[in-house]
């Protein structure tokens, strides 16, 4: 596979055409009714909306902190156990989808594999992403109390902040439509 530009995880805008997905394959509109639909397609789209939420909540905590509307002690102790369960949670997610789950789909779909080689890619752009993350949100917590550096450091992760929401929701829908599609098949879960 290519590691065209159009495939990386930050420059992507949609699934790449060449990016094979299961033939007849459910609209999402129909999945939660879907035969095959179980508790653990369930769980997955959960847990992918409780990622998409705790982002949404630190980039609004942020933006908050930035512009004085909450203050520094209630800022970091939010930030620190949201972003730690963020963190922790994605992955442990990753790990197990590319340990268990991406294998054994890839038995049982083989034509889908460069989707999910595409996937295992974007697992690995995001540990970079990761470390980033942990490690801006730790400088910001460090700094709570000197308002000079603190500000501008906020501000910054704010905006570093939704260029990460928009890659894990880019990278979020394309697991969506290669997984979900293939757990309402074989009725995994």
């Amino acid at each position: 596979m290519t590691n065209a530009p159009r495939h990386a995880l930050h420059t992507r805008q949609v699934l790449p055409a060449d990016i094979p997905l299961l033939r007849d394959a459910p609209d999402r509109a129909d999945w939660r009714t879907h035969p095959g639909f179980s508790d653990l397609v369930a769980y997955w789209l959960d847990r992918h909306a409780l990622f998409r939420q705790l982002n949404e909540a630190i980039i609004g905590a942020t933006r908050d902190h930035a512009q004085k509307a909450l203050d520094p002690a209630p800022f970091a102790q939010q930030l620190s156990r949201q972003g730690a369960l963020l963190l922790g949670e994605l992955q442990t997610h990753h790990h197990v989808e590319d340990h268990h789950y991406f294998p054994m789909m890839v038995r049982l779909e083989p034509t889908l594999q460069r989707g999910f080689t595409l996937l295992d890619q974007d697992h690995t752009a995001f540990d970079a992403s990761l470390h980033s993350f942990a490690d801006q949100a730790n400088e910001i917590i460090a700094a709570i109390g000197d308002d000079r550096h603190v500000t501008y450091r906020t501000e910054a992760f704010a905006d570093w902040l939704i260029g990460f929401g928009t890659g894990l929701t880019r990278h979020l829908e394309d697991e969506e439509d290669i997984i979900i599609p293939v757990l309402l098949k074989h009725r995994l879960g």
